[in-house]
């Protein structure tokens, strides 16, 4: 943090990450049920009638591949995302998640958010894995 951006090496970085990640070619993300209230699930509230017509939407969309979701502060956007993701991912057989946000302020907020809901898919996964 006390670093500008001349003093960093990129090359050690990039080299260092690369090295660190591992992946096991097996998805996390499952697929989400829509008979069911994925939000519950997740988060322990009902779905609100828009992000439900979301999800049902994507579910019954012939070849998904972008959503674009714009709602007031509050009306869960995230909760919305982060399932439209999930579906996304699950029908294109794809394993990863870019959540992009337009400052470090709105980053540093959703961090926790996105990383509870990533863990609780790991921890899922496992238990589906061992049972």
């Amino acid at each position: 943090m006390d670093e500008t951006i001349a003093n960093i090496d990129f090359d050690t970085r990039f080299k260092n990450a690369w090295l660190a990640w591992t992946t096991t070619d097996e998805p996390i993300l499952q697929q989400i049920k829509t008979s069911n209230d994925p939000y519950f699930d997740f988060w322990h509230f009902h779905a609100r009638k828009f992000q439900t017509l979301v999800t049902e939407a994507i579910d019954k969309a012939v070849d998904p591949s972008l959503v674009i979701i714009e709602a007031p502060m509050g009306a869960g956007k995230t909760e919305i995302s982060l399932v439209a993701a999930q579906q996304l991912a699950f029908r294109q057989g794809e394993m990863g998640l870019y959540y992009g946000l337009p400052t470090q302020a709105t980053s540093n907020a959703m961090f926790e958010r996105i990383k509870d809901w990533l863990d609780q898919q790991s921890k899922k996964k496992r238990s589906e894995k061992f049972n």
